[in-house]
């Protein structure tokens, strides 16, 4: 769980003056827990309402450990779902067995996907 913020709010009134476009937030999840994962997640969109509130876009990153040894099943989307209202997920690099111990990246694939992400953000903060 993140620490409490006190200060969160005049932070984020010095960084929507500063023209800052967002924050993000990670979180380190070290088992696939559901209920812990739902608590990271529900605290996660508490703290991103406050960010949304304030004019900035929320960017939240709950990241599970490489070490975790059910990382296949904490990095699942499903775990969160009924949490949240919209899932932006497939947006990162593309590759071959996704969230196995064998998973690789194809590095020739950023571009694209940087550019895909891009254009899902903006459209998504038009809205």
């Amino acid at each position: 769980m993140m620490k409490p913020m006190p200060a969160l709010a005049a932070l984020l009134t010095k960084a929507r003056a500063r023209g800052i476009f967002g924050t993000k937030m990670r979180s380190v999840i070290k088992q696939a827990h559901t209920a812990s994962i739902k608590d990271i997640v529900r605290q996660q969109c508490d703290v991103a309402g406050q960010i949304s509130a304030a004019g900035l876009v929320p960017i939240i990153e709950p990241e599970v450990d490489i070490h975790c040894p059910d990382k296949a099943g904490a990095a699942d989307v499903s775990f969160i779902a009924g949490e949240v209202t919209m899932i932006l997920d497939g947006v990162g690099l593309m590759g071959h067995d996704d969230h196995t111990l064998g998973e690789t990246a194809d590095l020739s694939t950023l571009p694209s996907q940087t550019k895909r992400a891009a254009i899902a953000i903006y459209r998504l903060t038009r809205r």
